[in-house]
């Protein structure tokens, strides 16, 4: 069941701009803020809100792994089949 008398927390916003501005690489650092403020976005204006808190940093990281494959990127735009 869920709680709606708690509200959930962004956690660990600083430590994921730290993340973040390690990245030199442009394109990954770019794909990673846009898809970061996306988030934030959502959280802030939609009147659902999740069930549990955020860590950004966590989410951040996952992020610039997927981000930084930009020939998985590639390929995924191109439609190619890269498996499960």
């Amino acid at each position: 069941m869920k709680n709606k008398d708690k509200i959930a927390e962004i956690l660990n916003h600083q430590e994921a701009l730290v993340v973040i501005n390690q990245v030199e690489n442009s394109i990954t650092k770019n794909l990673v803020n846009t898809a970061l403020h996306f988030l934030l976005t959502k959280y802030m204006r939609d009147p659902t809100l999740p069930d549990a808190d955020i860590d950004l940093k966590f989410f951040a990281e996952a992020l610039l792994q997927f981000c930084s494959n930009h020939k998985l990127i590639q390929e995924i735009l191109e439609e190619k089949d890269i498996g499960p």
